[in-house]
């Protein structure tokens, strides 16, 4: 096992989200649901699918899928899920950022107000936010057809008179033809249940919200962990659900890792009706293939020459599988597996310097110059550290009384 120590203070790359997105649902600032985004690509584009999430049920629909896709066009990510009421994937969060590959942000993702129904004479028209801002509010335009003649509709807020307003005009006609309103400043245009016409009457049009206006969402990349022994799988096969599937790297009797086209293959099984089934994941010269069979039929492929089978993994169209989730196990840290021999002694050291951190504090509270004492503090604090996380066997006994007595005395190291 190689000694692997991640820095998870780098700043994320576009290859952070390979594994997939951690999705955080917040609600007046209350966790309310963690849940996990799977990628895929679908050439040339990727998108992400979430099919854990339960948090929206009431409103959304139960069950529902959250699909997370990048307009390049808009130049945002699209959080959307399927109306079977309009037969229609609804937008209901956007995300304005360059990054193509990869939705992370702790702040930015906007669900609030962005897509609602416009119900003219009885027909139904999705309305979505397109990121432009009127008086401080957002400004909604859409083209569609009134009576077989096709109207530009623009939805904006009048902050003089406090109200919505909605003015339609014809597509090759640019005077207004008529304004509609509503009774009062509501805080999303998808929550006017009437209009009012030009004389104060009601007319025949109406809104019916859409989204879930109100939460806060925030997405992080899932940690890909390391591949050196074994890889972790969920995935959807033939209908049936397995999660955490444990492939291994293949190996000879001699326990030499053994490689096809210069890169690890591993194996795992699942249970298919009674007996189990062995799977590969390997890697065929240009992408990484799972098959049951090396060199023969495979039901997904990973178009990448990474040598771990992180990504996103193209779903075949007749495919058995129908969903996949591959990562890695824990990575392995010479620190977290070797246990010193000097442990309590380590131990007690570092809470004597908290109690040091603490009286040279005191001292310069006072105002004395204590340059010297942070010195000797810091010398003292690396040497615990080697103690601690050197494994046995690297020093000698001699060199590691050396650095113990160089703690118990003034650090001269």
């Amino acid at each position: 096992m190689s000694c692997n120590c991640p820095t998870p203070n780098a700043c994320p790359t576009t290859q952070s989200c390979l594994c997939g997105l951690n999705i955080d649902i917040y609600l007046n600032n209350v966790l309310l649901e963690s849940s996990v985004a799977i990628g895929y690509t679908s050439a040339p584009d990727i998108y992400f699918s979430n099919t854990q999430s339960t948090v929206w049920n009431s409103i959304l629909g139960d069950p529902y899928e959250l699909i997370y896709a990048y307009n390049s066009v808009k130049g945002r990510w699209e959080m959307s899920y399927f109306d079977s009421t309009y037969d229609e994937y609804i937008i209901i969060g956007v995300y304005y950022t360059d990054n193509d590959q990869c939705p992370v942000t702790n702040c930015d993702w906007d669900l609030d107000c962005i897509s609602f129904v416009f119900v003219a004479r009885g027909v139904p028209y999705i309305v979505t936010w397109d990121g432009e801002y009127l008086n401080g509010r957002k400004l909604y335009r859409a083209t569609f057809a009134l009576s077989s003649i096709n109207y530009d509709w623009e939805f904006y807020f009048n902050d003089t008179l406090n109200r919505w307003e909605v003015k339609r005009t014809q597509v090759s006609n640019p005077l207004i033809i008529q304004i509609s309103h509503s009774a009062g400043p509501f805080d999303c245009v998808g929550d006017i249940p009437v209009w009012y016409d030009e004389e104060g009457s009601p007319n025949d049009y109406s809104d019916e919200p859409l989204g879930v206006t109100g939460y806060d969402m925030k997405v992080s990349a899932v940690e890909c962990g390391c591949c050196d022994e074994t890889i972790l799988i969920d995935l959807i096969f033939n209908g049936d659900s397995y999660t955490d599937v444990v492939a291994t790297i293949v190996k000879d009797e001699y326990g030499n890792t053994l490689a096809l086209n210069g890169k690890p293959y591993y194996q795992f099984e699942i249970l298919l009706g009674p007996s189990e089934a062995s799977f590969y994941v390997y890697y065929d010269g240009t992408k990484w293939l799972i098959g049951e069979e090396i060199g023969e039929f495979y039901y997904t492929e990973l178009r990448t020459n990474n040598d771990c089978p992180f990504g996103f993994w193209t779903l075949l169209g007749e495919s058995n599988i129908t969903s996949i989730w591959v990562r890695g196990s824990e990575c392995f840290d010479c620190c977290n597996y070797y246990t010193p021999r000097f442990s309590n002694f380590i131990k007690k050291k570092k809470y004597d310097l908290v109690d040091d951190i603490s009286a040279i504090k005191n001292k310069e509270i006072f105002g004395m110059k204590c340059g010297p004492d942070w010195s000797d503090l810091f010398k003292k604090h690396l040497i615990l550290d080697v103690l601690h996380c050197l494994p046995y066997g690297v020093l000698c006994d001699d060199e590691e009384q050396c650095l113990i007595n160089s703690v118990n005395e003034n650090c001269n190291c």
